[in-house]
């Protein structure tokens, strides 16, 4: 340890984003390759259009964060 420097490891975490797709379609292919994935969890999932565009799409997911061990999660959509 360098002068005064604090030792710290990640001992669990995950990332939020927050997507937005042009179509239903296109967020529902994202889902589905996602399921499988390990560290993924669905939040959210809204229709987001407005009137220039009706077919905007978002998605909030929470997943693994590095190689970190995952924080459990029981707010997830995906059971």
């Amino acid at each position: 340890m360098k002068g005064g420097e604090l030792m710290k490891r990640v001992v669990a975490a995950k990332l939020e984003q927050i997507l937005e797709f042009d179509s239903e379609q296109e967020a529902d292919e994202f889902i589905e390759k996602m399921k499988g994935q390990e560290g993924f969890d669905l939040l959210d999932y809204d229709n987001f259009g407005d009137e220039t565009n009706y077919d905007l799409y978002r998605i909030r997911i929470l997943k693994q964060y590095n190689k970190s061990p995952i924080l459990e999660s029981t707010m997830g959509l995906i059971p």
